[in-house]
């Protein structure tokens, strides 16, 4: 969030300058990251119906390309610094209110009364986009395109400014928003116009000079405006409005923030909102930031007077190879987050989480997120090692769940080397996991203290694939298939093509069988009722009721896959209730994810995993193996979507009076999906393989039922699904 009204300030006292792109050729800038790929959602990505389906804007990958190749042009090196750990807050969870769910709540209902332009009025507007949930695609296409990033400890703002004042100069200019003028910085570029040949950049020192205010005072008066680390200061809130100017004239009035802040200690909206602190700490942050020096070392920015107690602003100090392991990209910030704040907050996802089935699966997934969180906790300090840690979720904003990962008993799991094939270039699977590396010698060699640490990004993700298996309830402690895991490699060992290439997506889908989430059954709140009766339908409701329960168990069985797409907006229907199901398979895969980043993590803390500048750069070897745990992509409804429509068209024409043969349905059927996803990458060749995933997913459910572990009823419904959709098959 920019220093408030701070913007519209540069632009009414004319600060913003503009020059000639040709300046910055063969200059190496460094880019706030978050910054940048917020204006690219915001001015070049199209998408519009993301927050309606779960997913990642579809044509993001051709924005960012399309960028990437506009700073080539232009003969600009970027170097792109991303945000890491977020800085301890001190306010109360869930204390203000969230806008959002009700937005789309409308967005919705405009959708189903057919006014499409309200709903995505309603949508751009609900903010409900995480760009956490994109970063792994983001760090993917950086990497392919060979450019330079970096995760900061914490805000890369403080990072640039390392960067760009470093005697060897690895950065000579700065692109990010203007709120980075708090810290010890001058220019700021803050936009490019390609299309012009040109770009925006502004002058701390003339804003400085147009105020008449010391760098401290610039700071203060920053702070008590408002921006991401702290609220705007109470009393300039009036029934008249705020401005940016009032800060100011406040400011000047009273020579410092600080004497400001104190005149109005006693004001009950300060004292409500503990502003003495809120201001404390924010100045504190600034002018204390912590960076990563070029010796691998965590320091404040400004090593002359920091505080001892700096924790209190930034949260207690890891140990400094997990700030590095983040700088690389090996791991992301969610669970380390958790750790350092002491709380797991699960807001409402993007369908709002209003059916008993996911709030009800928040809940289960807790034990596993607490072993996750336990694979970090104790591989540290003992002060880390017994934080109290608890989850609390948007709809018990009040109710604290424990995270007890002091007691967690956690299995971290080494892989045996020689097991692992490195010769063909390929990463190891799930199916690898289960099949080549669940070793007799496996359990001995957990107790082997002496043992050679891994090297390389192949064992590394074997071992981070067997711990995840083993903490998920796949694999035993003895490193024996479970009852599960004998159904996801029966699943795997289906007959056809690329059997194996959806081994994750099988994983998290047994997840969601096990947690009562994937079933045929309506959830407790249905949006949009599918059990209505085609008009005009010769079939009795009790058949056509059964057939719905078919195409519902068979589109949300595949819809966990990934949809190939063209680089255009979404074109086709929505469908709240199968967004619904997209976000307990989300909620499901994150967890998964999580547990894969902190099992690498923990080899990595333990001394077990290196990768040295040989293993293809040790960035590029660090970044390999984020890349290659499961689920760097969370998984949206468009393929539950395609096929839903699909089955919708078959159960139109099955009502009809004299209904046409099989093999003419399915070809009407093909055609119509053809015509209506017109975004979506060849659809029938995509149907094909979904329907190949549902057949594994079948078996496995049949061996699951056939050994009790799951109920029979639900065995049987896959097997009718199967039965009736067979002849339908694209």
């Amino acid at each position: 969030m920019p220093v408030r009204h701070f913007d519209i300030f540069t632009v009414e006292r004319s600060l913003l300058q503009h020059s000639p792109l040709p300046i910055l050729k063969g200059t190496r800038v460094g880019i706030d990251g978050n910054y940048w790929l917020r204006r690219l959602l915001r001015s070049e990505v199209r998408e519009t119906f993301s927050v309606a389906m779960g997913s990642v804007p579809l044509d993001l990958t051709t924005a960012i390309e399309r960028d990437l190749r506009r700073f080539e042009a232009a003969g600009i090196q970027p170097v792109f610094v991303f945000s890491g750990v977020a800085m301890a807050r001190k306010d109360k969870p869930f204390s203000r209110e969230d806008l959002r769910p009700g937005r789309r709540a409308r967005a919705w209902n405009w959708y189903y009364e057919q006014h499409t332009d309200s709903a995505l009025t309603q949508w751009r507007t609900s903010s409900s986009v995480n760009q956490q949930d994109q970063m792994w695609e983001v760090l993917r296409i950086l990497r392919e395109h060979n450019v330079e990033f970096m995760r900061a400890p914490y805000a890369a703002w403080g990072q640039l400014v390392y960067l760009q004042q470093h005697p060897q100069a690895p950065i000579q200019a700065i692109h990010a928003g203007t709120e980075i003028v708090v810290f010890d910085v001058d220019r700021v570029i803050v936009g490019f116009d390609f299309d012009k040949g040109t770009f925006s950049w502004m002058s701390k020192r003339a804003a400085l000079k147009d105020l008449q205010l010391t760098t401290d005072q610039f700071l203060d008066v920053c702070i008590l405006a408002g921006f991401d680390w702290s609220t705007t200061f109470p009393p300039l809130t009036t029934s008249m409005g705020f401005s940016f100017k009032a800060v100011h004239d406040m400011v000047k009035q009273y020579k410092s923030g600080s004497n400001v802040v104190q005149q109005h200690a006693d004001n009950p909206e300060v004292i409500k909102h503990k502003y003495v602190d809120i201001f404390c700490r924010a100045r504190c942050a600034v002018k204390n930031h912590l960076i990563l020096n070029d010796e691998g070392h965590v320091v404040p920015l400004s090593t002359d007077n920091a505080p001892t107690d700096l924790h209190e602003v930034l949260g207690y100090r890891l140990p400094e190879s997990i700030y590095y392991c983040l700088a690389k990209g090996l791991v992301g910030t969610p669970v380390i987050n958790n750790l350092v704040s002491g709380m797991l907050l699960e807001t409402a996802p993007l369908c709002n989480g209003e059916t008993n089935e996911y709030r009800q699966l928040l809940k289960d997934l807790l034990p596993l997120r607490t072993t996750t969180l336990a694979l970090l906790s104790k591989s540290l300090h003992h002060f880390y090692q017994n934080r109290k840690v608890v989850s609390i979720y948007y709809f018990e904003p009040t109710v604290e769940h424990n995270m007890a990962h002091a007691k967690a008993s956690i299995h971290p799991t080494v892989v045996e080397s020689s097991t692992v094939s490195v010769s063909t270039g390929a990463m190891p699977t799930l199916y690898d996991a289960l099949t080549k590396f669940l070793t007799p010698g496996l359990v001995a060699a957990q107790k082997q203290d002496t043992k050679e640490p891994l090297h390389g990004p192949a064992p590394i993700v074997a071992s981070a694939l067997l711990t995840m298996l083993v903490e998920s309830g796949f694999v035993d402690a003895q490193y024996k298939p479970t009852e599960w895991g004998d159904a996801l490699l029966a699943g795997l060992r289906c007959s056809g093509p690329n059997a194996t290439a959806h081994s994750a997506e099988l994983l998290a889908t047994l997840m969601l069988v096990r947690h009562k989430v994937l079933k045929p059954q309506p959830f407790s709140i249905e949006y949009t009722p599918a059990s209505s009766v085609p008009v005009g339908s010769s079939l009795p409701v009790a058949t056509v009721e059964t057939l719905r329960a078919h195409q519902r168990l068979i589109a949300r069985t595949v819809g966990i896959l990934p949809i190939q797409t063209q680089s255009s907006p979404w074109a086709g229907p929505l469908n709240r209730d199968l967004l619904a199901y997209s976000s307990g398979a989300r909620a499901v895969t994150k967890t998964l994810r999580n547990l894969a980043e902190m099992a690498t993590l923990n080899l990595f803390l333990h001394g077990k995993a290196q990768l040295s500048n040989g293993d293809n750069d040790q960035q590029q070897g660090y970044l390999t193996v984020a890349l290659h745990l499961p689920f760097s992509r969370d998984p949206d409804d468009a393929m539950s979507l395609v096929t839903f429509t699909y089955l919708d068209h078959i159960v139109q024409q099955l009502s009809a009076a004299s209904p046409a043969k099989p093999l003419t349905i399915k070809a009407e059927a093909l055609k119509a999906i053809q015509a209506t996803f017109t975004s979506v990458s060849d659809p029938v060749a995509q149907l094909k393989g979904a329907f190949q995933f549902w057949d594994q997913v079948v078996v496995a459910a049949q061996l699951l039922g056939s050994a009790g572990t799951i109920d029979e009823s639900l065995t049987t419904a896959f097997t009718a699904a199967q039965k009736w959709a067979r002849p339908y098959y694209p």
